[in-house]
């Protein structure tokens, strides 16, 4: 199922990749969800940052600018979140917090956060930082 509201689009089906279950009650789950995606909401504002995926275990939110790469920036997401994966797996470097990738023009900071995975798309020069303390504001753990 997909709802699109504005420049967000928001999925909910099975997961791209498979994780061991762990069940939360539905409210609280939809409450952590909702904090992060206004966190989100606000990390946006930031200049230089273009947009955002939030996915949990049911769903999904995507807020970009520029929608016609919806597919490309969804790709990457889940090719990110894989390799983190197998970084854990490969080194036993024990459980991936951020990733940030960089490269000639943009950055993207992917985060790790409980149950809860996402990347925020944004210019190179843009202060991933400030984009942390949103979140970390928002919805502390």
């Amino acid at each position: 199922m997909t709802k699109k509201h504005a420049n967000t689009t928001t999925m909910e089906s099975a997961p791209a990749f498979v994780e061991e279950a762990k069940t939360k009650p539905v409210e609280e789950e939809n409450f952590e969800y909702t904090n992060l995606n206004n966190a989100l909401l606000q990390a946006k504002k930031i200049d230089g940052v273009k947009g955002y995926i939030l996915k949990s275990s049911t769903s999904a939110t995507i807020n970009l600018e520029d929608e016609s790469k919806l597919t490309d920036y969804a790709l990457a997401t889940s090719a990110i979140m894989c390799s983190s994966q197998n970084i854990e797996k490969t080194f036993g470097a024990g459980k991936v917090e951020n990733i940030i990738i960089e490269a000639k023009k943009t950055k993207t900071l992917c985060i790790f956060k409980g149950e809860y995975k996402i990347c925020v798309f944004m210019k190179k020069e843009t202060n991933h930082s400030d984009v942390l303390d949103k979140l970390e504001s928002k919805n502390p753990r």
